[in-house]
């Protein structure tokens, strides 16, 4: 699990920076003679590296026969990462173990090192999955064993063109595509069937394409000569300025042998072409299509842009409750549909949060394009706390984006949610405490004076007497010790109040102790928050359920606490929130060290 950055020390410092690295593997790592695998390089944190697949030392036997990339975007107390996955398939079409040794990626002035990845080709390697294309007769390989009998004739036949819905395409905007090969129909008149094509583009440095894993369209009337295969794809420009956008298709043909092939054959040829056929190799590849890649205009961006280009509506906004009390938190939940890069959508502002506690919301995205990321509705989840009684609404949510059909921003602006806040419930106001402390106190009946016997003075001798009558006047003390503690208790509600705080700090604080030592971090946060609360709460007019970490934190200077007290009471009430409302997770790490600290800032606090 990750360790949230509030628990990982006493004191706040300073996180160190995301490293750089490169990881490196075939998938699967063993396939049969034929088949194809994955090259995987993922790049973590290495913007600005650069792969080409002329770049990768390919061993004799492998052949890439086709590409893909993908991009994702994180962040993690507060620090963004970055992650961009480079997908090679390779072709291997004799057994034995191939290996890509150790090479090195450019990055800037210096290098990644990629680690070495085998790949083994056995017979015995388990079965992979057909893959079948509905609509194309026989589109998957036949299962019989092939011959390497090559028929070159009709290579010139196949062509690959893209389309795109429009020229003028901005930076970051996700746009989606058709790539057409073409194939002349008398090919398919002539037995052949087309077992694999794997489009991937040429120049992954300036464009992002997904991997091409949904099934063609096989169209077959539109052309009367041609027999297409349609991929539909999206592709989203990654710099502005002017490049080649470039694809190719390298695939496989295959025909059985015919009869009219037997017939003309020699007894001995019909002998050894049982169970073979004919295959044609190909690399259809496309004229570069030169685009020139507009810059997002400046004019009229907004100030907390959200980096969303496409359709977009602010489809849904929603709070629950829309009743509630001051420290009390609520959910805001942001619905938006469309059309567009989702990926590259940051979580729009919260418009009028002055009077409220918000964190930085979660999201999910729901995918309506068939894994392709563009088309789809985006949730993001705030959670949002209440500073203030009496506020009229809850925060809404300013939503902007860039329509590049337009040329234009587009800012919305959610309709007000009417919510209501209500004061903090508190045991006794500091008025009403006043006005009770003012009352007078009942009076104490008076002790009567004994009554001397003629046996006194012989009573007094006694040892016994002396004894029984320290026992009696300890016990007295106590019961009028304990009678004067009552009575404060009752007419003092100040010293009520942090007699009750105090023991309330007290077992908080034993139960977060009991538990730094579990992995159940939540349950340790609270009880540490609470006790901190108590205990601060104890001697001031404030209540501990209100007790926000800037009233804790202008408590503790009050006081007079020391950095680490106050570096502890930060990390409690940070950690304890993040977990509550910020969807973090936690593990054991830090909570020892920290339980230590809070039990000395809790005896400081009360002493």
């Amino acid at each position: 699990m990750k360790i949230l950055t509030a628990i990982s020390v006493l004191a706040i410092s300073c996180a160190a920076a995301f490293a750089q690295t490169v990881e490196t593997g075939f998938y699967p790592a063993e396939i049969r003679p034929g088949g194809y695998a994955t090259y995987r390089v993922t790049l973590k944190n290495a913007d600005g590296a650069s792969v080409n697949p002329s770049d990768i030392p390919v061993p004799a036997g492998l052949e890439i026969a086709g590409t893909s990339r993908s991009q994702n975007y994180s962040f993690i107390n507060g620090k963004m990462s970055s992650s961009v996955t480079l997908d090679f398939a390779m072709a291997a079409g004799k057994e034995g173990e191939y290996t890509v040794p150790a090479w090195k990626i450019p990055l800037g002035s210096k290098s990644l090192d990629a680690a070495p990845a085998t790949l083994k080709v056995s017979a015995s390697a388990p079965a992979a999955a057909p893959q079948r294309m509905s609509g194309f007769p026989s589109f998957a390989a036949p299962a019989r064993r092939q011959s390497h009998a090559y028929d070159d004739s009709f290579k010139n036949s196949i062509t690959l063109e893209l389309k795109l819905p429009r020229e003028k395409i901005y930076v970051g905007e996700t746009i989606k595509c058709e790539l057409v090969l073409s194939f002349d129909k008398s090919l398919f008149e002539n037995g052949y069937r087309l077992a694999q094509a794997l489009p991937q583009i040429k120049n992954m440095d300036a464009f992002e394409c997904p991997a091409f894993t949904g099934e063609p369209e096989i169209d077959m009337r539109r052309d009367p000569e041609k027999a297409l295969v349609i991929y539909r794809t999206v592709i989203t420009p990654l710099k502005a300025g002017e490049y080649d956008l470039e694809f190719s298709a390298a695939g496989i043909l295959n025909r059985e042998i015919s009869i009219d092939d037997i017939m003309g054959m020699s007894m001995m040829d019909r002998l050894l072409s049982m169970g073979s056929g004919r295959r044609m190799r190909f690399d259809a590849p496309m004229k570069p299509m030169k685009l020139k890649i507009l810059p997002l205009p400046a004019e009229g961006k907004p100030k907390n842009f959200t980096g969303a280009i496409g359709k977009f509506e602010l489809a849904e906004v929603s709070v629950s409750p829309d009743a509630l009390s001051v420290g009390e938190p609520c959910t805001i939940v942001a619905k938006i549909a469309g059309t567009g890069n989702f990926n590259r959508m940051n979580a729009p502002a919260l418009d009028g949060a002055r009077d409220w506690k918000t964190y930085k919301p979660k999201s999910s995205f729901t995918d309506e394009s068939g894994n392709q990321g563009y088309i789809g509705v985006k949730t993001f989840e705030y959670t949002a706390v209440p500073k203030a009684a009496d506020l009229p609404q809850a925060p809404r949510v300013a939503f902007n984006y860039f329509d590049p059909e337009a040329g234009k921003y587009v800012e919305e602006l959610s309709k007000p949610v009417a919510v209501s806040v209500a004061p903090t419930i508190r045991s006794k106001t500091v008025r009403e405490a006043q006005e009770e402390a003012a009352k007078p106190a009942p009076a104490f009946s008076k002790i009567s004076e004994g009554v001397r016997t003629e046996n006194s003075a012989g009573i007094f001798s006694s040892g016994w007497f002396w004894i029984s009558q320290a026992a009696i006047l300890a016990a007295a003390a106590v019961f009028v010790a304990y009678r004067l503690r009552a009575r404060r208790l009752e007419t003092d509600p100040a010293y009520a109040k942090k007699t009750e705080y105090s023991a309330k700090a007290r077992a908080a604080l034993r139960e977060a102790l009991a538990s730094a030592d579990s992995p159940d971090a939540k349950k340790f946060f609270s009880a540490a928050r609470e006790s901190l609360r108590y205990a601060l709460a104890a001697g001031s007019p404030e209540e501990a359920r209100s007790l926000s970490l800037k009233d804790a934190l202008a408590r503790a200077d009050e006081i007079g606490l020391g950095g680490a007290q106050t570096a502890a009471i930060k990390a409690v009430f940070d950690g304890a929130d993040a977990l509550e409302f910020g969807g973090g997770e936690a593990g054991a790490s830090g909570m020892g060290a920290l339980a230590k600290s809070l039990a000395e800032t809790v005896r400081q606090i009360l002493k």
